[in-house]
């Protein structure tokens, strides 16, 4: 039997479905893509957000530690007192004079493993003592901060220690008058090497000077101050 024309060119119907929703397709895979995209750069802006921000709040929290331990650690400084002159030393069998200094803790905690050496100066002229009084001169003294063999104590928060300083030799009375009357040609100096209670090492360096009517000024900057 021969084919009718109505079979043979009747093309199936599912062929012409496929080419009418391709397009759809097409659009909705970019529409998806673009969305993709989208969440991926949104996901990447909130996770630098959140390292930045964990970052920033780490910093605070180091700082906000940093603060804390510098306000609870111990601080350690000297004071001076007014030197006691004895004119008739030889008399009473004692010394021509007497010059005390003490050590208080100022801060917080307990400075621990505290070594305080303290040392008295005398010079003929201001000028030498200017010159000659550098801190690495009164840190030598007792063998240094870090001497392994020195008294260690500690100085709990509002203690005191403290110590007389005399001269290992006598002065004549005119010798002894020019020390009264001279700015400048006695000194008292004085460190304390000292530990917080986490072990970090601190420095306290002191130096006075006496005027001739009693009063006592620092050294300097360069010498007097805390490390």
């Amino acid at each position: 039997m021969p084919i009718s024309a109505h079979e043979s060119n009747s093309p199936p119907s599912e062929t012409r479905d496929q080419c009418t929703h391709k397009p759809k397709r097409d659009a909705f895979d970019k529409v998806k893509f673009v969305m993709e995209l989208v969440a991926l750069a949104a996901l990447i802006v909130y996770t630098t957000f959140a390292a930045l921000q964990w970052c920033a709040m780490s910093k605070t929290l180091d700082t906000m530690k940093t603060q804390f331990a510098k306000e609870q650690r111990p601080w350690v400084w000297f004071k001076p007192k007014e030197v006691k002159f004895v004119d008739n030393w030889q008399k009473l069998n004692t010394v021509p004079f007497k010059w005390g200094i003490s050590a208080t803790n100022y801060g917080k905690s307990p400075a621990v493993n505290a070594c305080f050496c303290s040392m008295l100066w005398v010079w003929d002229d201001p000028a030498s003592l200017k010159t000659q009084l550098t801190r690495d001169r009164i840190l030598s003294a007792c063998g240094g901060p870090n001497n392994a063999n020195a008294i260690r104590t500690v100085i709990p928060p509002g203690d005191e220690v403290t110590t007389t300083k005399t001269p290992n030799h006598g002065y004549n009375a005119e010798a002894l008058k020019f020390l009264k009357n001279t700015d400048d040609v006695m000194a008292v100096t004085g460190y304390v090497s000292y530990e917080d209670l986490d072990g970090s090492k601190y420095l306290s360096i002191f130096c006075g000077e006496r005027f001739a009517a009693g009063g006592i000024h620092v050294c300097g900057p360069n010498i007097d101050k805390v490390e």
